[in-house]
């Protein structure tokens, strides 16, 4: 599909269970069952989204990056003596892709992606559909379980709403306080 795979490393903090203090920080282990479940997480937010489009619904969505964030890091790499021209015409998450793949094992290959994902605008919370341009979808809600965000509680009271799933109706919510919300 194209999608944006910034590797950076997440860390998980080791605490000592009798003094209360941080232990250790260590690298948080990603395995292929953990990649396996985002992706089916994922196909589930599209189908919440597509399943709400012509209802109201609240995706996630996030803007190519502008043009200032594109040139900075465009200095960044030149900096970092790193050749790479982004195509300031036609990007999409294609062009950074390459990007990510010519980085190799550089010796600064963290600090190139970090560069790339603050280059990248800030994911937000809408009830006007513009795509997500790091996961390069066209419909994404998050809808998935386990619902830890207040936007996932709202797209799932709008499906069962919707979709006329609650023996209730279920709570519904118009595009404007769907926008509101988010």
């Amino acid at each position: 599909r194209g999608a944006l795979e910034l590797e950076t490393t997440e860390t998980q903090i080791i605490i000592n269970d009798d003094s209360n203090e941080i232990e250790d920080i260590i690298p948080r282990a990603r395995f292929t069952a953990h990649m396996l479940i985002e992706e089916l997480m994922i196909l589930a937010n599209i189908g919440a989204a597509k399943a709400l489009e012509k209802y109201s619904c609240m995706y996630r969505i996030h803007d190519e990056p502008s043009n200032e964030k594109v040139t900075n890091l465009q200095k960044n790499l030149d900096g970092l003596r790193f050749k790479f021209k982004m195509n300031e015409k036609s990007r999409s998450p294609h062009e950074f892709k390459k990007l990510i793949d010519k980085i190799g094992h550089r010796q600064d290959r963290e600090t190139i992606m970090t560069l790339i994902f603050r280059s990248q605008s800030q994911a937000k919370y809408s009830s006007e559909n513009v795509g997500h341009f790091g996961l390069a979808l066209t419909h994404y809600a998050h809808f998935t379980s386990p619902i830890r965000r207040y936007s996932d509680l709202i797209v799932h009271r709008l499906l069962i709403a919707s979709l006329d799933l609650a023996s209730e109706g279920g709570v519904k919510y118009s595009r404007k306080q769907v926008d509101e919300i988010a």
